[in-house]
């Protein structure tokens, strides 16, 4: 119970709209689902396999999808793509090495899901873009929008 009241006061929507902890909670939630395939892995002694992988490759592609919607709530653009870039590149580094742990499968033996970050990748940059072409276009037709009244 006090675990509940804890997350409700530290999870309001300005925290979750930074990218550094976007990318914290997310790496918890990796986590977890790694700690989860290694015990199932261990159990069953057939090892995790490329699930540890897949894994992180999942939750990169759910940072970057928030992370681009989260986009149209924010007040300095800027600031807020730099932020969400390096986070992406640490988080991208941080479930690597966790997959890695959890595998043993380096980068390079992954097979497809070494395509699978590449592609991700190439959708977070496709996502912040639309999104940033959007926001853009929002902007401009309100400010039409007011100089119509004026």
């Amino acid at each position: 119970m006090q675990l509940l009241s804890w997350m409700k006061l530290h999870l309001d929507l300005k925290q979750i709209a930074r990218p550094v902890v976007q990318a914290t909670w997310l790496f918890i939630g990796c986590f977890i689902c790694q700690l989860i395939v290694l015990i199932v892995g261990v159990l069953s002694s057939s090892g995790t396999g490329y699930a540890a992988w897949i894994i992180s490759a999942s939750f990169l592609l759910l940072y970057a999808f928030f992370n681009a919607m989260l986009l149209l709530r924010t007040e300095n653009i800027g600031v807020y793509i730099s932020r969400s870039s390096y986070s992406y590149i640490g988080m991208v580094i941080a479930t690597s090495l966790l997959a890695f742990g959890v595998s043993s499968i380096t980068f390079g033996n992954a097979g497809s899901t070494k395509w699978i970050y590449i592609i991700i990748t190439l959708c977070y940059t496709i996502f912040l873009v639309i999104v940033f072409l959007m926001r853009k276009i929002i902007e401009y037709a309100q400010r039409q929008d007011t100089e119509q009244k004026d």
